[in-house]
């Protein structure tokens, strides 16, 4: 039976309601075929046709570039217009030092000093399925409106046991931080780490994590913060690099 043209329209209008959102539908070229970027499920037409247009906004091939043939500097450009979604921000930036599956450790903002802030902190910590907290700053959490930091969480089901002030500057901090680290990890408990606002010690702690659970230098750990920067949605946690080699090298941050 010949479908009719209602039912080509149809059709037409049901594919075009499937495409990923943000995408353009374009018909393929003569000879040409459909690939699919791997992951995100976008039609992407790759044609035979020298005559073949990239659409408006597309980046266009480098010419200088002659080790490529012309359908590969095509679908290079085709990619980059295709824009991919960034991870929404986590609340109080909370997300794994690494992005690894698995990875025990993880870094968050400041909860703030009002109670409602702490406690709403302290919610969200739980429902990430973390039972342990590093403070890195005394006076921070010292400052908390009543009935004060320790007093909120463990109203939220904290035990005492699991919440530790460390203060990056004293000697043998490093050892400290390392400790306590590897004793949530030998129970398979999350931890998490936080200082005060604008400190850099949070950043501090998870590049020193960073580099002995992956072996890196102080350089390559950075590096490997920032990858994961877009992936985890939040947007500053870098450590600098030449103090995360001095506090691995003498210790503690005197």
């Amino acid at each position: 039976e010949v479908p009719t043209m209602r039912g080509c329209v149809v059709c037409l209008a049901l594919m075009l309601l499937l495409l990923p959102a943000g995408s353009a539908w374009v018909a393929p070229a003569r000879g040409g075929r459909l690939l699919t970027c791997r992951g995100s499920g976008s039609g992407l037409i790759m044609p035979d046709d020298p005559e073949f247009k990239l659409p408006m906004g597309a980046a266009k091939p480098r010419s200088s570039d002659s080790s490529k043939s012309k359908t590969e500097l095509e679908m290079e450009a085709r990619l980059r217009s295709i824009a991919l979604p960034e991870t929404a921000r986590p609340l109080f930036g909370l997300a794994a030092a690494t992005g690894r599956p698995g990875d025990l450790v993880f870094g968050s903002e400041s909860p703030g000093q009002s109670a409602d802030s702490v406690r709403m902190w302290a919610m969200e910590v739980r429902r990430r399925g973390i039972s342990r907290v590093i403070s890195l700053s005394e006076g921070e959490i010292n400052g908390v409106e009543a009935p004060g930091f320790l007093a909120i969480l463990g109203e939220e089901g904290f035990e005492a046991d699991s919440l530790f002030v460390l203060d990056l500057r004293a000697e043998g901090s490093k050892a400290r931080l390392e400790e306590l680290l590897d004793e949530g990890r030998s129970f398979g408990e999350r931890t998490v780490v936080h200082c005060k606002p604008e400190s850099g010690d949070t950043a501090l702690a998870l590049g020193t994590h960073v580099m002995r659970s992956c072996g890196t230098s102080a350089e390559e750990a950075e590096s490997l913060m920032r990858a994961r920067v877009k992936h985890s949605g939040v947007k500053e946690r870098l450590p600098d690099v030449e103090q995360l080699e001095k506090f691995v090298e003498e210790g503690s941050l005197k």
